[in-house]
């Protein structure tokens, strides 16, 4: 009789102890939600940018560049405040050698005029039709920069008050620039009115581009082209063209602001006009409220914060004087002065310095550079962001840094930490007596765990085991119950009787 015949095979399997349900998958469930939710959440702080700097960024080995490597650029920095440039080639004088060797298309940046102005908020201020907004874009690029300035001196004299007093003449450059622009302006309507006219009859596009048309028609020739043939005259001008004025010379600033070119020097041809325009603002006091910003910010997207008003703190640690010359558009004066470039370490990063123009200095911070150094006034700098600029540090590489323009900055004294507040310690018997007992109770938490996890043996009644006994003997004295070696005897016998 084999395993497979005999009955009691099938009886054990009944008596088999079944395994507890310890409750263990549905712990790893929640686990595996939980860390879901901890992923989702952390992918939803990761994309604040004023997170990046948490998340393992290469720091740069030095944040401030050294004495050696600031003295040849002190010769570079009065050139980039220098007035509008005498040759119409629009170079800048003293110009780094990283900047002078690279590529002459750098200076004007290719950029799609179809497309519409920008979305960013400084951007946006102006109220310029789209149409228009088009051909004053194209206008401006046209246009070297020293007829960029004398545009930008237009329309600040149609917004000066005093002008009809004044009664300043306009140069020969600036009544050719006049014509320049009326002509193209002119040319600019007759393909809008050739568009207009082509479209098919009650079609929408036809409907869309006559009202393109006639808004871009009043905004020109209702305000804009009365507002310049008022210069000429020395005629004034009505609120409403004024503030045509006003928003066209907006739309202006903006496309300077998007020649201005980030990790380079300072002096860089293409940011000459958001040079002087953006330190005009800061002397008028044309700044909106600043946003508190942080350098991770500015470094990641200087694009988005160009132009703006922001905060920024930290620690000043190095401060250079410079001397402006007269009709600087660093000073607020047009005589001939000082301004100061100050380099602040950041007060949420060890990254890299703020480079700050400014000038002037709070009245309690030093002077010398050696007492910088443990100076632990916070800083609050409140200017519009230019660039991203570069600069030779300390190491012998050439880095960059969030450059800000500023008229002023202040100091907050650093706060005192409270007193640290004193807990309770456990003395040298107690101390003994837990470095003992906290591996006991370790073990005996793992002895309770093993206990708790192992099978425990299951045994059949008394009542099963009687009815067991009973179920063996009556296999036993069964006489169809064979063992292996009666069933081949009978099967021999069997082939015996066959034969």
């Amino acid at each position: 009789m084999n395993d497979e015949d005999t009955p009691a095979n099938d009886q054990r399997h009944d008596f088999q102890p079944k395994r507890a349900q310890t409750g263990n998958l549905k712990v790893k469930m929640l686990m595996l939600f939980g860390m879901l939710l901890m992923v989702m959440y952390a992918m939803h702080e990761a994309g604040k940018p004023k997170n990046w700097e948490w998340m393992n960024f290469p720091k740069q080995a030095s944040a401030l560049p050294t004495s050696e490597n600031r003295k040849p650029n002190a010769a570079h920095a009065s050139s980039e405040i220098a007035a509008a440039p005498a040759s119409k080639t629009n170079r800048v004088t003293n110009k780094p050698n990283s900047d002078s060797t690279n590529s002459k298309s750098a200076i004007k940046p290719i950029r799609l005029f179809d497309a519409s102005p920008e979305t960013t908020a400084y951007q946006n201020r102006h109220q310029v039709p789209i149409e228009s907004s088009k051909f004053w874009q194209q206008l401006f690029a046209s246009l070297n920069t020293e007829q960029q300035l004398e545009l930008f001196q237009l329309l600040d004299r149609l917004q000066d008050p005093s002008r009809l007093k004044k009664a300043s003449k306009l140069t020969g450059q600036q009544i050719q620039l006049l014509k320049s622009i009326k002509k193209q302006r002119a040319a600019f309507d007759d393909q809008l009115l050739d568009r207009m006219t082509s479209l098919p009859e009650s079609s929408k596009e036809k409907s869309r581009s006559s009202e393109d048309y006639f808004e871009a028609d009043k905004f020109w020739t209702k305000n804009l082209l009365v507002a310049l043939e008022a210069l000429i005259d020395n005629s004034d001008i009505t609120l409403g063209q004024q503030n045509h004025v006003q928003q066209l010379q907006l739309l202006f600033e903006s496309e300077a602001l998007k020649l201005v070119q980030d990790n380079t020097a300072i002096g860089w041809t293409g940011d000459t006009i958001a040079w002087k325009r953006n330190w005009k603002r800061i002397h008028e006091g044309n700044v909106d409220a600043p946003a508190t910003i942080t350098r991770i910010q500015l470094v990641a997207q200087p694009d988005e914060y160009r132009g703006k008003s922001i905060s920024v703190q930290g620690y000043v640690r190095a401060i250079e004087s410079r001397r402006a010359e007269a009709g600087s558009s660093v000073l607020s004066s047009a005589d001939a002065g000082k301004y100061f470039i100050v380099w602040v370490k950041p007060i949420e990063s060890q990254s890299g310095p703020y480079c700050i123009y400014s000038n002037e200095l709070p009245q309690d911070l030093p002077t010398k550079n050696d007492l910088l150094a443990n100076f632990n006034s916070i800083a609050t700098i409140e200017g519009l962001f230019f660039k991203n600029r570069s600069y030779p540090a300390a190491s012998g590489e050439v880095l960059s840094c969030p450059l800000i323009l500023a008229n002023n900055f202040k100091l907050t004294a650093p706060k005192i930490a409270d007193a640290p507040t004193l807990f309770w310690q456990p003395g040298r018997s107690a101390t003994l007596a837990l470095i003992w007992l906290i591996p006991l109770i370790a073990i005996g938490g793992a002895w309770l765990v093993f206990r708790a996890s192992r099978t425990q043996k299951r045994l059949p009644s008394e009542k099963a085991q009687q009815k067991i006994g009973l179920f063996l003997g009556d296999l036993k004295d069964d006489p169809n119950v064979q063992t292996d070696l009666e069933k081949v005897q009978a099967i021999r016998e069997r082939e015996i009787e066959i034969e």
